[in-house]
């Protein structure tokens, strides 16, 4: 019975996480190839980087609670699936500035109505409040 708790209560975070490591992966593996065939490989990054996607709609989705889960799956994708030649201080500070700024870029845009999909109730039927 803990344990179907425990899964439960985690879920969010582990699907957060594996998302953005699908993410990272299809954006490593498939598109920037692709991008390099038609490009060249003058370019420095991925025009179409799936993992921001990931940042803003578990964001959006689960609030401040998506913030761990995502720093830490940007940490683990960029050693070792990256793997780029910088210090580890580094990596670490880019993952937890990467997923803070998701979640402060989307209590901004809640915070000035720039978000299309709020939690507002539906309109009453009858046409009042």
């Amino acid at each position: 019975m803990g344990k179907m708790r425990a899964i439960r209560v985690l879920a969010p975070e582990f699907i957060i996480f594996s998302a953005y490591l699908c993410a990272f992966s299809l954006s490593v593996f498939v598109i920037l190839p692709l991008q390099s065939l038609i490009f060249g490989s003058s370019l420095l990054g991925s025009l179409l980087f799936m993992g921001h996607g990931v940042r803003v709609l578990s964001v959006w989705l689960f609030g401040i609670r998506a913030i761990a889960p995502l720093a830490v799956a940007e940490w683990l994708a960029t050693v070792l699936i990256w793997q780029p030649a910088i210090s580890m201080d580094a990596i670490v500070l880019g993952a937890v500035v990467g997923a803070f700024h998701a979640g402060w870029r989307s209590s901004c845009c809640a915070w000035r109505g720039l978000i299309i999909f709020t939690t507002a109730p539906p309109p009453s039927p009858r046409g009042g409040p």
